[in-house]
């Protein structure tokens, strides 16, 4: 008993030790789950953390923030919710909000760019206040460190946007410009005279406190900045924008980032010239002299050729700065800028123009030039709505390619270009907008790697020199259309060979068996009448004496008994009946030598004489175009339609017959169909029980490469429905009509 004891306390302890390996303890510090990798993370470690809320997303299951104290993390209540975590059966109570402590217990998961938590159960615990945020620096933000934690930037407002939103949340985003990036704020519950508030920031230096949340890519990769505020109390204003944008300070096109040891501003900065080019509701380019710019507007529309102030941010997210942002004020027109004459190497290589400083030309950005090229293809789109656009490919010197777009076409500008045509040398005067690839680290500049050109109309492309008729791409098509003609005449002389090989071959073979069916035809022929005239002669003469003894021995025994009477006059039937049988053997065996070339007609023929059948109890149909069938084929399909329509008649004791010939250009279907008592097909005896009807029809079938089948049942009547193929089974293919 003590051994059995100490088993049991040994088990129990195996037993409560796989218990706690199998339930690890939970995770209760954010700063530990933020330490996770994204493969421990994805493992679903439980997790019980408890913390204030930080920030709310408006949305209704949509996600929060909460802090411990010592770091943040996002609680993914939409993902809980798609993975059934989260059961309650309301998203998200309302009175959560900022500064109420939560309980949360739930599993880690990698999420899309830091460990998250998917909560399964939580609890209000009451309120607190907010952790302190922490002033950060660009540096710092763009490390992703403070993913989720309560950060302090600061920034010039550079564009206020509302979107439209569901009903009940109030958003509005802030760009902001710090140093050469930007940060979007998006800035909760904002309405009302807030909402006036917020529109008049661009261009103020504010300080924002909130939750920052970097914005990963599919990989999980920080691509941006962004800060999710609170309320408009988290955001403060440092100083307020000028009450006229346009009283900034001004600069020239050419100087838009100046050195300065002061550094470069992010305000507002006023620039004025002609424009040269104009997408509205988008952008449009600047120039002034000989130098240009791109500006980037929405709300107002510019023509070209107005004169124009504009007071925007300077952006040096390209390799060449552009204008974003922008309040514009028109002053009046002017003419535009005439166009410089370049080549495609001039474009994309400005400081090999000349060799003396002072006669180079600055670079072609956003300037009106005048260039040469080939058309190589052009795409035309929307030329039925009347405000159509297009594209032009064209190949410059050096065998360049570059992209020429006219946004905006009217309908006889659309004509216009309809008639150009691909290889035609053409002039092109547009606005230039150079492309560069990405920023190499070796080197302090950049070398534009191709340009668009921005055409207003179709005015503006002249053509120089049309293509010849005769090009090389006619020239291809004409090659590729001889070589496939003659590809395919090749492949239809082999085809065609191949055809009349296959002919000669049949043709031979129906030959031969044509050859081989006359000399069984001719033997069959002979041997037939030889029977045919020993059966009429000896045979069909003695049963027919025979029959006369009988019937004279009966006129003398007039006192025989009845019974032996009887036994008399019944042999004297059968021999009759033998006689009869004769006869129809000897009717198949001339008929098909003496009667009609048609087949059909040779049925009728030998039916009519066949005196003892019943009359009008056998009919012959005939359909399809009828061709002649050689006399074996003939006399073995005669004898067989006799055997058949004879066991029907005798056997069936059938009223009617119906035997149908169908004529077709695969062979020759014979159908015998009757009205009599039926029979069992499995249960008829062989040649071995002395039953030789269907055995002799199949034979004869076989030898004439067809197919029988034969269906009947007891009640139903019978059918025999055969078929004979037409090649090499015709005496000749001739067709009945054309020999009449």
């Amino acid at each position: 008993m003590k051994k059995l004891g100490w088993i049991i306390l040994a088990w129990i302890g195996c037993w409560l030790s796989v218990c706690t390996a199998a339930e690890p303890a939970s995770l209760t510090r954010i700063r530990d789950i933020r330490a996770l990798s994204p493969a421990e993370a994805e493992k679903g470690l439980p997790a019980d953390v408890r913390g204030v809320v930080t920030w709310v997303d408006p949305a209704k299951g949509g996600p929060i923030v909460i802090d411990d104290g010592e770091a943040g993390i996002w609680i993914a209540m939409e993902v809980a919710i798609a993975n059934k975590l989260w059961k309650r059966q309301d998203p998200r109570p309302d009175d959560w909000k900022v500064g109420t402590i939560l309980r949360i217990k739930g599993v880690t998961d990698p999420g899309g760019y830091a460990p998250v938590i998917l909560p399964e159960s939580i609890t209000q615990e009451g309120e607190a206040a907010l952790p302190p945020a922490n002033p950060v620096g660009l540096e710092r933000l763009y490390s992703g460190a403070d993913d989720a934690q309560r950060i302090e930037i600061r920034g010039v407002v550079q564009r206020v946007e509302s979107p439209p939103q569901p009903a009940g949340n109030k958003v509005t985003f802030l760009t902001l410009g710090l140093g050469d990036q930007v940060c979007v704020a998006r800035v909760d519950g904002i309405g009302g005279s807030d909402q006036t508030a917020a529109n008049r920031l661009v261009d103020a230096e504010v300080r924002m406190k909130g939750v920052f949340t970097p914005v990963p890519n599919l990989r999980g990769e920080m691509t941006g900045l962004r800060i999710h505020v609170s309320g408009w109390n988290d955001v403060e204003v440092l100083s307020p924008p000028p009450e006229d944008p346009f009283l900034s300070p001004k600069v020239e096109l050419d100087r838009l980032v100046p050195f300065s040891p002061m550094g470069s501003s992010r305000h507002r900065k006023v620039m004025q010239g002609v424009v040269t080019f104009s997408v509205p509701g988008s952008f449009f380019f600047l120039q002034d002299g000989v130098t240009g710019v791109k500006v980037e507007a929405k709300d107002m529309v510019i023509h070209v050729g107005d004169q124009v102030e504009v007071a925007g941010f300077v952006e040096t997210s390209r390799w060449i700065a552009f204008v974003s942002g922008a309040v514009i004020r028109k002053t009046g027109t002017a003419p535009v800028p005439p166009a410089l004459s370049v080549t495609v190497k001039q474009i994309l290589h400005p400081d090999l123009w000349s060799s003396r400083r002072t006669e180079k030309i600055g670079d072609c950005d956003s300037r009106t030039v005048r260039v040469k090229g080939l058309l190589k293809r052009m795409e035309l789109r929307d030329a039925e709505k009347g405000s159509a656009t297009a594209s032009l490919q064209i190949e410059g010197d050096g065998h360049q390619l570059f992209i020429a777009d006219l946004p905006r076409l009217d309908g006889a500008g659309a004509l216009e270009l309809r008639s150009l045509k691909e290889g035609s040398e053409i002039s092109l005067t547009g606005v230039c907008e150079l492309m560069f690839g990405d920023r190499p680290v070796a080197i302090q500049t950049m070398r534009p790697v191709g340009f668009r050109l921005w055409v207003n109309s179709a005015a503006d492309i002249k053509v120089l020199k049309s293509p010849s008729w005769w090009t090389l791409r006619k020239l291809a098509v004409a090659l590729g259309i001889a070589l496939a003609a003659l590809l395919g005449a090749t492949i239809w002389i082999r085809t065609l060979q191949r055809a009349v090989r296959r002919h000669v071959l049949a043709l031979e073979e129906s030959m031969r068996h044509h050859r081989d069916s006359e000399l069984e035809f001719l033997s069959a022929r002979k041997e037939r009448l030889r029977l045919a005239t020993d059966l009429h002669d000896g045979l069909q003469q003695m049963i027919i004496g025979v029959g006369f003894r009988m019937e004279a021995a009966l006129a003398y025994l007039d006192d025989i008994p009845a019974a032996a009477r009887e036994e008399f006059l019944a042999a004297r039937r059968t021999l009759m009946g033998t006689l009869t049988g004769l006869r129809e053997c000897l009717w198949g065996l001339r008929h098909v030598d003496e009667g009609p070339g048609d087949f059909a007609a040779l049925l009728r023929h030998g039916i009519d004489s066949m005196e003892h059948w019943p009359r009008g109890a056998v009919v012959v149909e005939s359909s399809g175009q009828p061709y002649i069938l050689s006399r074996d084929v003939m006399g073995n399909l005669l004898l067989l339609v006799q055997e058949a329509v004879g066991n029907a008649l005798n056997h069936g004791k059938a009223a009617h017959v119906r035997v149908i010939l169908n004529y077709d250009a695969e062979g020759l279907e014979v159908s015998i169909q009757d009205d009599g008592v039926g029979f069992d097909p499995a249960a008829v005896g062989g040649i071995s029980e002395g039953h030789f009807g269907l055995a002799g029809m199949k034979e004869r079938i076989n030898r004439l490469r067809g197919d029988i089948r034969i269906q009947s049942s007891a009640g139903q009547g019978a059918r025999i429905d055969i078929r004979i193929p037409r090649s090499g089974d015709t005496g000749d293919d001739t067709l009945l009509e054309e020999q009449a």
